[in-house]
């Protein structure tokens, strides 16, 4: 079964926070190539939502699958896959669940 997904506002501002650099530092065809890249990404995890590390100390049914130098945090729900976040592969994430 294919599930669709769902960008939460804190995944989405992520996004534009990360699109905003790359393209800042690199381009626009480099955001433009990140951008495209993760929409592959997020429709691959509604195909198979069970793919990611699973990481239930950051919350039930909560996944991580990389993308270039970020994770997307995502959660599998019956019909729906929700990205929670988008981060810094560099980042503490087991500080930053905790602290949520």
């Amino acid at each position: 079964m294919n599930r669709t997904y769902e960008i939460t506002y804190a995944a989405s501002q992520d996004i534009d926070s990360i699109l905003f650099g790359l393209a800042s530092l690199g381009g626009f065809v480099s955001a433009e190539k990140f951008l495209s890249r993760l929409n592959a990404k997020l429709k691959n995890i509604t195909v198979f939502p069970l793919m990611g590390i699973a990481r239930p100390e950051w919350g039930e049914h909560h996944r991580t699958v990389p993308i270039d130098h970020y994770l997307v945090v995502y959660r599998v729900m019956p019909e729906l896959v929700e990205v929670i976040r988008v981060m810094s592969g560099y980042q503490d994430l087991d500080d930053f669940f905790m602290d949520e």
